[in-house]
């Protein structure tokens, strides 16, 4: 989505124009980067590892364009799994409303050998996502129970810290808990916010 404001409407602002224009041509190079990288939504920089929560479906807000398409959900591996699988692994993307709605997941990916290696895992969804609505789109990781030996561990968001979940005001939370105590996710899943600390870095492709 291109910014609506070009550098030459600020050409003529005052004093602060050269200022203005220098941070709009920062956004658009940031913009053109992911572009190019093939990212469509961006999550932030990958910081420190941590072992995620059992059963709960993690999000990290994202801002989408009607018109977007989602075709996967990408996270970063950094202590690499070993051992006896977990039940389930699946990622997804939900919308916001005041009750979230899950709109589509990945295959169930426990057994999968990208959990082995550390790096940038790509997750496929079942189908690709058309977003409707411009708004804010949580991507999610969920999985039930853990790998035997080794805890699977993903990258966090540099800006997520522990009690900082929760929402600004009557805003959407930036990082949250969509469900709790979740056996599976599915399509057309719905479920309730609440805090939680560590959400895992996710791009959306």
């Amino acid at each position: 989505m291109p910014n609506p404001y070009t550098l030459e409407d600020v050409g003529a602002v005052g004093g602060g124009g050269a200022i203005v224009k220098g941070y709009l041509a920062q956004i658009s190079r940031a913009k053109d980067l992911s572009n190019a990288l093939g990212i469509l939504s961006h999550g932030g920089q990958p910081t420190g590892g941590a072992v995620l929560v059992s059963q709960a479906v993690l999000g990290q807000a994202h801002y989408l364009y009607a018109g977007d398409v989602v075709t996967n959900i990408i996270v970063a591996v950094t202590t690499a799994a070993s051992g006896t699988n977990p039940t389930a692994i699946k990622l997804g993307l939900w919308n916001s409303l005041s009750t979230p709605v899950c709109l589509g997941v990945t295959a169930s990916l426990e057994a999968d050998a990208r959990w082995t290696t550390v790096g940038w895992k790509v997750n496929a969804l079942t189908a690709p996502i058309t977003i409707a609505t411009s708004g804010v789109y949580y991507p999610c990781y969920w999985s039930n129970g853990a790998f035997g030996s080794t805890p699977l561990q993903l990258a966090l968001s540099s800006n997520n810290v522990a009690g900082t979940a929760g929402a600004i005001g009557s805003a959407p939370a930036a990082y949250t808990a969509l469900k709790t105590s979740a056996t599976t996710m599915v399509a057309t899943d719905t479920g309730t916010y609440s805090a939680v600390a560590a959400v895992p870095l996710m791009h959306i492709s």
